[in-house]
Parts: C-alpha cells; sequence; structure tokens
C-alpha cells in the first residue's frame, strides 16, 4: 500500500512539472508570436515626445498632394497694328500699343489675322507693361468672337476692293466732296471719288422720293459705293428737317433735347434721325458736335453740348452708340479745342492753353 502511494506521489509530481513546462513554453511562444507580428520599436524619441504605437501619436493619414493649379489666361480685344515674321503689335480697346515677340511663327497665326486693323481676342500670359517696348507677356491663343468676325469680313472686303484699284481710283477715294448736282453722276463715273456732303440745296424743293431716286443714280454710277453724308445735328445746322415735305418739324439741338428728357430723349431723337436719312439713302451724318464750349460769345456755343468733358463724352458715346445699331456713320467735329475759340471758317485760330488741359478736357469727348 505504502509502495502504491509513493508511485501515485511521483506520477502527480511529474505531471506537475510537465504542466509547469507547458505553461512556460506556452508563454514563450506567445512572445515570440508577438515579436514577429509586431517589431520592436528602437527608435530614440525626443523627451516629450509620444511613443509611435501610443493613442497620442495617432494621425490621420495624409490625403494626397493636391496638383498645383494652372495659371489663368488673360483676354482683351485688339486690332493689329502691324506684323512682321518676329513680332506683332497691336492696339488694345483703350488705345494702348503693345508689342509681342515671337507671336506669328510660334502660335502660327493664319494670314488675314495679320492684316492691319483686324481685329482680335488675345489671350496671354503674364502681366502688360505699356512702358516696354516688347511684352515679356506670352500669347497662347489668338481667336475672333462673332462681332469681330463681322468687322473683319468688311475689312477683308475693303482690302479686296483696294487691291482692284488703279491708282486713280485710290486718289479718288480720298475726297469726300460737295454734291455737284447735276454733274455728280459723271463726276461719281470718271472721277470716283469716296462720296458726297450734301447741303440744303440738294434738299430743296424735293420730296422725299426724288432724294432717294437721285441718290441711288450716282450710286449706280460709281464703281465703288459712296459716301454720302449731310449736316443734322439738329438745332442750328439742319440740312434735312428744315424742309417740312422730309419732316414736319427741324431736330432739335441735342443741349434743348437734353433739358427737355435727358439721354433718353437723345437716345431716341438720334434713332429717328438715323432711319430718316438711311431712307433717303445717307449713309453718313456729319454729326456729332464734341467740341467743348462754355462761352455764350463763341461760334460753336449753340451747337456744343457744355463745356463739362465727363458729360460731352456721355453724350458722345450714347448718341455714337445709336448711330452705330442704325448703320449710320458718325464723324465726330470738329476738332479738340475749337469750342471757345473763334471761327475757323474765317481766319486761323491760335490756343495757348497748356497741353495738361487738353489732356483733362477737351480731348475726352473725341
Amino acid at each position: 500500500m505504502k509502495a502504491q502511494l509513493l508511485i501515485i506521489g511521483n506520477q502527480v509530481r511529474s505531471v506537475k512539472r510537465y504542466a509547469r513546462l507547458f505553461i512556460i513554453l506556452v508563454f514563450l511562444s506567445g512572445s515570440i508570436f508577438s515579436a514577429c507580428a509586431k517589431p520592436v520599436d528602437n527608435t530614440v524619441h525626443s523627451p516629450g515626445e509620444p511613443p509611435p504605437d501610443s493613442p497620442e501619436a495617432v494621425q490621420t493619414p495624409n490625403k494626397a498632394e493636391e496638383p498645383t493649379p494652372l495659371p489663368i489666361a488673360s483676354v482683351m480685344e485688339a486690332t493689329v497694328v502691324k506684323t512682321d515674321p518676329e513680332r506683332m503689335t497691336v492696339k488694345a480697346a483703350d488705345g494702348t500699343i503693345y508689342t509681342f515677340a515671337g507671336v506669328i511663327k510660334d502660335i502660327n497665326i493664319p494670314a488675314d489675322y495679320q492684316n492691319a486693323g483686324f481685329a482680335l481676342t488675345i489671350s496671354f500670359y503674364g502681366e502688360l507693361d505699356p512702358a516696354l517696348p516688347l511684352q515679356n507677356a506670352v500669347i497662347s491663343h489668338i481667336g475672333v468672337t462673332e462681332k469681330q468676325e463681322n468687322e473683319n469680313a468688311l475689312l477683308l472686303r475693303a482690302i479686296e476692293i483696294l487691291r482692284g484699284m488703279d491708282m486713280k481710283s485710290k486718289v479718288g477715294q480720298l475726297f469726300f466732296i460737295p454734291c455737284p448736282g447735276s454733274l455728280a453722276a459723271q463726276t461719281a463715273e470718271e472721277y470716283r471719288p469716296g462720296g458726297y456732303i450734301l447741303f440744303s440745296k440738294d434738299f430743296e424743293g424735293k420730296t422725299k422720293e426724288q432724294i432717294s431716286a437721285d441718290i441711288g443714280y450716282y450710286q449706280a454710277s460709281s464703281a465703288i459705293g459712296l459716301l454720302i453724308g449731310v449736316d443734322e445735328e439738329g438745332g442750328t445746322v439742319n440740312r434735312v428737317s428744315w424742309f417740312p415735305e422730309l419732316r414736319d418739324e427741324p431736330f432739335l439741338s441735342p443741349g434743348k433735347l437734353f433739358e427737355l428728357g435727358g439721354f433718353e430723349l437723345i437716345t431716341e431723337d438720334t434713332g429717328e434721325k438715323s432711319e430718316l436719312l438711311s431712307a433717303l439713302g445717307i449713309n453718313v451724318n456729319l454729326a456729332p458736335v464734341a467740341d467743348l464750349s462754355g462761352n455764350p460769345e463763341s461760334f460753336i456755343y449753340k451747337r456744343s453740348f457744355g463745356d463739362d468733358a465727363e458729360q460731352v463724352s456721355e453724350y458722345i458715346r450714347s448718341v455714337v452708340s445709336v448711330m452705330c445699331d442704325k448703320n449710320m456713320g458718325s464723324v465726330l467735329k470738329h476738332f479738340p479745342g475749337y469750342g471757345d475759340n473763334p471761327d475757323t471758317h474765317d481766319l486761323a485760330a491760335y490756343d495757348n492753353r497748356a497741353y495738361d488741359v487738353f489732356l483733362s478736357n477737351d480731348f475726352l469727348p473725341f
């Protein structure tokens, strides 16, 4: 019996030893597995810096860097001044001149786009500097808007006509002369003038139909379309509306119109005037008057819109805009500084004011 108990006791002690050994092996195997699954960080961290596996150090993954945005091109409308294989010079809408290098060969501009006076829309990168003889800005694209395309079509037509002219015709086109009455058709055919200016004598005693027929005859006699002009300013200068057969009453002066109804009445009057002249065959009104005058004694005072340069400029913009819409040619007259000077129909006039005065006043309406 004692021998049996001894054997059992020895067996129990052996089981305990194996159990402890098993537990040790399990612990070691777990440590080895953890070490394989997560490498030990042996990095030396700065004082106060949390270990990389601590909650404080866990950060949101960095987002992908956004691409650098492309530069935005600037756009301007301009007309061609001149071109050559190395550069292009254009005039912006405000009158500023810019020259760009390498445009013709770099962008492969169509030949038509290189004509002087051609209207373009230019896209470019960089800044423009009017003081530079050659711009640092680079042109990226040249095109035309629908409006510019229509304007350019007229220019191309004019170029085509010009190329077909002989020297006599080219010289004749330089002259816009008083209508020679009964000799108008013959003169148009022989000398090919640029156009005729009609005065009161050309309308007196005639109906609208007769005037239209006369002008049509002049046009048919000319190989090149004639400019047919008239001075129909309103007020003291009217060639057409003086005659009741052509209008019930003469057109009022711009100043009087403004007094009665402001710019709204002026634009309405300009529209009616342009339509009347067009119906007669007239395509140029030698108006509006852009001279500044504040002296009631001056020759041009009654025909001027006033001496406020900004207000006169607004008047000119309003009138010319309506005339363009009605396909009526306009002429800004007479010239800066004429307003309060003597009548140059009779003698020469001199204006001794400083040039800066013209820049800030008389030049603005023109």
